[in-house]
């Protein structure tokens, strides 16, 4: 042995105990030794010298080998301990040995003690590792039932060569039951399967077994309570090397409750946009009463006036008594200037409060006036392919495309400083289609923390409202681009 050990040698005759240091030397054992001859003396030994093995007489004048181990064992110490001893009968050996001896040596044979104490270290160092790692592997399954029921995750095991199925206790609990309750058993986990996911189930277990390593899925069982879980499954399967299934592992996850909440989630989301498209329409409906009140009303009252400034002027310059005709005819013409450049403001009110190009000629034709005018006032260039030739879509969602079309207009000319705009629409596969591409600087920031601007999330939830998707990215080698996708159930070609 190349470690130095420390041995108790429990001896009350110093001739005795010269001989055995002296065979345990010739042995080639390196130790450090100490021999106490007294219950007072083994005790201090124990405490301060920390022995590594204990070689004890069995008579001594204070204590006996059987005090000794009693004083070992209640001290919980875990110490081998050898006897040595100058006779004993086989009753009184075998008793030694249930007391908890390891081994016993007679002292007219002491060559024996040297592999007596290698053995027994070595035997010791075995079973402390052995129980060393029986300890971390109960620390270890203690910790994972916890992580398991943190986590609400089981799991299982089915052994296909022997039939045999293990259940973690968490798979119990996830079920309704109590540890061992029922046979764990691939079939009885079946069983609790909600009926309408019960051959969903069964096929995706059929398929792993036929040649997939693993799956994940989810489904919904039923507790022995009758409580509705919502389950997601990973399955694992093992293979020999002919390729044959030997066993399955499973983990089951009881997501019950992000479930719910995200269906809860979903149902508030459908309800907001319920709620946002409503209040669109109100929106729609309530810009063209406004705008048919503007055009009805003011508009016709400032037409009125201009006519009866008009009619005025003409009165003025056939009288002959008024004698500053050209300061009041003067007076009259800026009047009118003023009414009509009132009356185009109030157009491009109404035009912006509602499009009548929309209303009455329909979305070609209104983005084709939207892009002209945007060309207009911006002065960039843009260009309008139309692959879809005519296109009759409802009310709702040609008012959509073109509030977003003018939304994305608008943020080109605040933000991009782009020379030149492609708008493009087109049928792509079962959606009708519509990008707004530009050569501007693009987005400054991830498209994610873009779409989180007010224009960007408007025009989102028109597209989604209308069972569409929306996406704004960047493109190469500048600009930015967005495409709104619409199904062609909602937006009928004609």
């Amino acid at each position: 042995m190349n470690k130095t050990i420390r041995i108790l040698h429990l001896e009350d005759l110093p001739t005795d105990a010269e001989l055995v240091s002296r065979e345990l030397k010739k042995g080639k054992i390196r130790f450090e030794g100490l021999v106490v001859d007294n219950k007072n003396d083994f005790i201090k030994a124990l405490e301060e010298f920390s022995p590594d093995i204990i070689l004890s007489d069995h008579n001594l004048p204070t204590l006996n080998s059987i005090d000794a181990l009693r004083i070992v064992r209640d001290k919980g110490l875990k110490i081998p301990i050898i006897l040595v001893t100058a006779a004993m009968s086989e009753e009184f050996a075998v008793n030694v040995m249930k007391g908890g001896a390891v081994d016993y040596i007679l002292k007219d044979r002491l060559q024996r003690l040297p592999a007596a104490v290698i053995s027994t270290m070595e035997k010791f160092r075995l079973e402390n590792e052995r129980q060393e790692f029986l300890d971390d592997v109960i620390k270890n399954e203690a910790l994972l039932k916890e992580t398991e029921s943190l986590a609400h995750i089981g799991s299982w095991q089915s052994d296909l060569l022997n039939g045999i199925t293990k259940w973690s206790e968490e798979t119990y609990r996830i079920l309704g039951y109590q540890s061992g309750e029922i046979i764990p058993s691939f079939e009885n986990l079946v069983k609790s399967v909600h009926p309408e996911d019960k051959d969903y189930v069964k096929k995706i277990s059929a398929d792993i077994l036929i040649g997939l390593k693993s799956r994940k899925f989810n489904f919904r069982i039923i507790g022995k309570d009758g409580a509705i879980k919502h389950i997601r499954s990973e399955l694992l399967i093992e293979r020999n090397e002919e390729g044959f299934p030997i066993k399955i592992t499973g983990f089951n996850q009881d997501v019950t409750e992000t479930s719910l909440a995200v269906e809860e989630l979903k149902s508030s989301r459908e309800q907001l946009r319920a709620l946002a498209a409503y209040l669109q329409n109100v929106r729609e409906e309530e810009r063209t009463a406004i705008a048919r009140e503007i055009h009805d009303e003011l508009g016709q009252v400032l037409t009125s006036l201009k006519m009866n400034l008009t009619l005025m002027d003409k009165t003025i310059s056939s009288n002959e008594t008024i004698s500053n005709k050209k300061e009041l005819s003067d007076e009259i013409s800026s009047m009118k200037m003023i009414i009509d450049n009132s009356v185009k403001r109030i157009k491009k009110i109404i035009t912006e409060l509602r499009s009548e190009v929309l209303d009455n000629l329909g979305l070609i034709p209104a983005i084709e006036w939207q892009i002209e005018e945007f060309n207009k006032k911006s002065g960039i260039d843009v260009g309008f392919n139309n692959l879809c030739g005519e296109v009759a879509l409802n009310k709702d969602i040609s008012i959509a495309v073109y509030r977003i079309l003018q939304e994305a207009l608008t943020n080109v000319a605040r933000h991009s400083k782009a020379s030149k705009v492609n708008v493009k629409i087109e049928k792509k596969g079962d959606h009708f289609k519509i990008e707004i591409e530009d050569n501007g600087v693009g987005l400054k920031s991830e498209p994610s923390k873009e779409s989180k601007s007010f224009g960007v999330l408007g025009m989102r939830e028109r597209a989604i409202i209308l069972g569409g998707d929306f996406t704004i990215e960047n493109v190469d080698p500048s600009g930015a681009k967005v495409v709104v996708n619409i199904p062609l159930e909602k937006a009928q070609l004609v």
